[in-house]
């Protein structure tokens, strides 16, 4: 099931708390024009949206948002989300407790270079269970924010200036999911050899 609310106006909300929590039977959600200029409060918006794949999150603007507490907790099917955008609170001690916990399919969690670990405050459990996300580790601490971070070797946030979205087509079958790339500015890219019958962007 598929929920396209692009379009719905927010530039006043200062809240979208539990905006989507339990909507257990969505897959994808649309939320590419939504207007987060002067949202503080994105805790448990996606929580146990447990069938959606992905999310592209790149319009938001969190520049004012402090509390990110469960925002993607129990997303157990998200292998994706795009916040390569993203600008952290200036002000700092940002809330991320829990916020991609037991996610167990996570992959790929696209940040830019607004991206700062030192606006993090408290963050228990921020990666519980994300078994599946680039450099897990589970060495003491390394559920928390200690690893949310770009860094090569530990980091398990995934660098990227741009992100390109491209599907593999079977004609036997249907379009399959997308698969999400990251790439820097000034940097050039390969995309895989096709499996299928070619490439669908």
């Amino acid at each position: 099931t598929d929920l396209d609310v692009s379009m719905l106006r927010t530039t006043k909300v200062t809240s979208m708390t539990s905006m989507f929590e339990n909507c257990s039977k969505l897959e994808t959600i649309n939320v590419a024009n939504f207007d987060t200029t002067n949202v503080v409060n994105m805790s448990n918006m996606f929580k146990d949206c447990m069938r959606v794949y992905y999310l592209n999150l790149s319009a938001f603007n969190t520049s004012k948002v402090t509390n990110f507490t469960s925002m993607f907790e129990n997303c157990k099917m998200m292998t994706s989300v795009i916040a390569n955008t993203w600008v952290l609170n200036p002000s700092g001690n940002i809330t991320m407790t829990s916020m991609f916990a037991n996610d167990t399919q996570l992959a790929q969690v696209f940040v830019g270079e607004s991206w700062i670990r030192s606006r993090i405050g408290a963050a228990d459990n921020m990666f519980k269970g994300c078994t599946s996300i680039h450099n897990w580790s589970d060495a003491n601490n390394a559920t928390d924010a200690t690893n949310a971070t770009t860094n090569a070797t530990t980091g398990y946030m995934t660098r990227a200036d741009y992100v390109i979205a491209y599907r593999f087509i079977d004609y036997n079958t249907a379009v399959l999911r997308p698969t999400f790339i990251g790439y820097l500015r000034d940097t050039a890219y390969e995309l895989p050899v096709p499996t299928r019958q070619g490439y669908d962007f």
